[in-house]
Formats: structure tokens, sequence, C-alpha cells
């Protein structure tokens, strides 16, 4: 998913950097990662979009420090999927969106054992304008920061109809 996002800047010509955070060792629903499956993916991202983005293999908590309080515009959560692993990512990386800030959260329509992210999702849904991708396991969409770009206003709008909804949801 994070190359989907390189090549959306890529073919829009954003002036942006990009930082994928990650062990690339695999987890518990993705199972163990060998070697190889970072070195690929180093090999296919850094031909492509190497000169604005940058793979960071560490933990996010390790990475935290990292990046300055308000200065992220887009973060999307993919790590651990419990609910504890999940919360504690949000709430340690939340002070670091800008007020233009946008959560993306991955799974929020899984439910099986041991994962946590609808959950989180759902207490979220309080606070925030939001919208939900129900495909491919659900992804969620916060409008976190006060100064939100009239697109997002635009999607995280909360006063559609259903039909509308489905409408939005048909054209991903």
């Amino acid at each position: 998913s994070y190359c989907s996002f390189c090549q959306a800047v890529d073919h829009l010509d954003l002036s942006t950097a990009c930082f994928a955070i990650d062990t690339w060792q695999g987890d518990e629903h993705a199972g163990a990662y060998g070697p190889e499956v970072f070195a690929e993916l180093t090999r296919y991202h850094d031909a492509r979009y190497g000169t604005f983005s940058s793979l960071v293999r560490s933990t996010f908590a390790d990475a935290l420090t990292m990046f300055a309080d308000g200065g992220i515009d887009l973060l999307h959560v993919d790590g651990a999927h419990g609910y504890d692993a999940v919360r504690r990512d949000v709430e340690t990386w939340l002070p670091k969106l800008s007020p233009r800030g946008v959560l993306l959260l991955h799974d929020i329509a899984e439910h099986r054992p041991g994962f946590g992210v609808h959950r989180v999702w759902d207490e979220l849904t309080r606070l925030y304008p939001h919208f939900s991708f129900t495909h491919s396991h659900g992804l969620g969409v916060l409008a976190v920061g006060p100064e939100q770009s009239s697109a997002v206003r635009w999607l995280t709008a909360g006063d559609r109809t259903a039909a509308e909804v489905a409408a939005i949801r048909q054209h991903v």
C-alpha cells in the first residue's frame, strides 16, 4: 500500500517527503518475513521513489523521535492490529500530525480474533470527521487537524445519504 502512496505523489508531481516505517519482519497476522522481502521492496522503491521517499527499518516507537510534532500531514497506521497496539500507535503519533493532518487506519472492517482496529476506529469517529471505505478489510479516513482542505472536508462530511456513501465507495 505504501508504494501506491508514492505512485500518487510521483504521478501528481507533489513536493513532499514520504516515509515508510516498518521492521519488514512480519507479524502475527501477516506471518514472518525473511530479509528478501525488504531487499526486493528496496530495489523496487529506490529506483522509482528514492528521490522523495525513505524506507525506515524501525519500530513505530523507535521512529517517533525522527519526526517533529505538527510536521506530518498524512499518517497511515497499519502495524500491529491488536487493540492496545493500535491505540498506542495512534496516541503516540497524533501529536506528530499537522493542522491539516489526516489519519488513515487500515483494517477497520476486520473483526477476526486479535484485530482491534475496529474498536479504535469506533472511538475516534466520535471525535473527528471521518469516512470509511469498507473493501479490503476497510480503510478509515479521519480529519484530525482543524485546517482541512476542501476535498478532505467534502469526503468527511457526515450528512450523506446511504446512496451517496455507496456511490463514493464504488468509485474506489
